[in-house]
This record gives structure tokens, sequence and C-alpha cells, in this order.
């Protein structure tokens, strides 16, 4: 089975290749009334990339880090509920709703891949044993 760590290794390059892409230089933008829902797309896949980087940066179970990262953030809402994120110690802004769809995708991500590569294994098994 694919580890947690080199799925989100494998979606970080997915990631800068979509950044990269015709949304970031402006290219095939759609008119001044799509630039918000094309902004949101541009800031969630950067908030994921964010994320992935902060994850890979530590050892450990990438998939802890995440719940924990959730715990935090929710705890954060719970705390300040008329404040939108916070700034860390590298003067980051992170949008802590961001943070908490990012964590979502990101463990969908893991969990996705982890089941597809598992779906084959056993597909593999059937097939060799006829």
């Amino acid at each position: 089975m694919i580890d947690a760590r080199t799925i989100l290794e494998q979606h970080a390059v997915t990631l800068s290749a979509l950044q990269r892409g015709g949304l970031k230089r402006g290219v095939g933008r759609a008119p001044d009334s799509a630039d918000d829902l094309l902004d949101s797309i541009q800031g969630h896949w950067e908030m994921e990339q964010r994320l992935i980087k902060r994850v890979l940066r530590e050892s450990g179970d990438v998939e802890v880090q995440l719940a924990t990262m959730r715990s935090r953030t929710e705890g954060f809402i719970d705390k300040y509920p008329e404040r939108r994120g916070w700034q860390d110690q590298e003067g980051t802004f992170w949008d802590a709703q961001r943070v908490l769809d990012a964590i979502d995708k990101l463990t969908e991500e893991i969990e996705t891949r982890q089941a597809e590569d598992e779906s084959f294994d056993d597909f593999d098994e059937a097939y060799f044993e006829e």
C-alpha cells in the first residue's frame, strides 16, 4: 500500500502544476464575474500546497498531523469565532475555514489513493489465482 507521505508528495507536484497553469497566468480567464470563483479555486490550491509543505516538514505520521491540525483549527474557531484566521511566525495568514477544507481534501486524497491501491492488489490476486 502506498504510504500517506508519498501521496502528499505526489499531490504537491500536481498542485504545483495547477498553480503554474492557465488560471495562475490569467490565460483563458473568464470575464470579471468569474474572477471570484477562480480566485477561490486558486486560494484552495495554495492552502493545500502550504499545508502539505508544513506537514512534510515534520517527521511522523502525516495523518496524525492532519488530525492534530484539524483539532487545533477547530479549537481556534471555537475560541475566536469573530476572527477569520491567524498569522504564523513567518507572517503567513492562515484562513481557518480554508485550512479545514484543505485538511478534508488531503485526508480524502490519502484515503482514496490507498483504497485504489488496495483494490488493485485484490484484483491482481484474484486475476493470478485463476
